[in-house]
């Protein structure tokens, strides 16, 4: 069951495509199957977002959301990271973007606070950046741009 392993974890990361300016379906439908636990979960938190609008700032309702879980009911969680990528419509996108050393930077640490590998490893860069790949692969049907 996904919520035990939410219980016994030391990091979680929340990452969903942005659809209409909060998160995915498949998301809500998680975090709801955490309410039986929540009080339960002490992990650090990382969110990442992505979405076709351009304006970074419109998909921080989708964070904020996320935020209503992991900062108001999960008891001892600390955000430690949260990555917005915005302009994201079609597979590739980000592939050339800031928000890849973002999340090379963001999974260097979760990485060292493991002690699972020393600070100058690029191991982690992998270990993001291919999260980020599978997180963007996952939004499978292309999204129109936004119109100015």
């Amino acid at each position: 069951d996904i919520v035990k392993k939410l219980v016994k974890a030391d990091v979680i990361l929340f990452s969903t495509p942005v659809y209409f300016y909060t998160m995915n379906g498949q998301m809500k439908v998680f975090i709801d199957r955490c309410v039986q636990k929540y009080t339960k979960i002490h992990a650090d938190i990382y969110i990442f977002v992505s979405g076709g609008d351009t304006e970074k700032s419109h998909l921080k309702l989708a964070v904020e959301s996320i935020r209503g879980l992991t900062r108001d009911c999960f008891e001892g969680c600390e955000e430690k990271g949260c990555i917005i990528s915005s302009g994201v419509t079609e597979m590739g996108d980000v592939s050339n973007k800031e928000v890849m050393t973002e999340a090379f930077y963001m999974g260097k640490n979760v990485f060292c606070i493991a002690g699972l590998l020393d600070r100058k490893d690029r191991t982690a860069m992998k270990a993001f950046s291919n999260l980020i790949i599978a997180h963007n692969t996952f939004q499978r049907r292309k999204l129109p741009k936004r119109s100015q």
